[in-house]
């Protein structure tokens, strides 16, 4: 993810919109847990934001609450 926002970075793209942000909900073969989530998708919004990147939520509506106010 980092080489795919430093590529939207170097293209001079103004912002990211990751899709499915919601693993957690879906069957991945993973274990991945809504707090594995939340923990991801904000670190997404870190590295986006230190690339002055924005970034939009697509998914994960279940966790809005959580992430509106870190995303774009």
């Amino acid at each position: 993810m980092e080489a795919r926002l430093d590529l939207a970075q170097a293209k001079k793209c103004d912002g990211v919109e990751p899709d499915n942000v919601d693993g957690y909900t879906n069957t991945t073969g993973f274990p991945l847990t809504a707090n594995d989530q939340l923990t991801y998708n904000n670190w997404l919004v870190t590295q986006a934001h230190n690339r002055n990147l924005s970034i939009g939520l697509k998914n994960d509506v279940d966790q809005i609450n959580d992430l509106v106010g870190a995303f774009d």
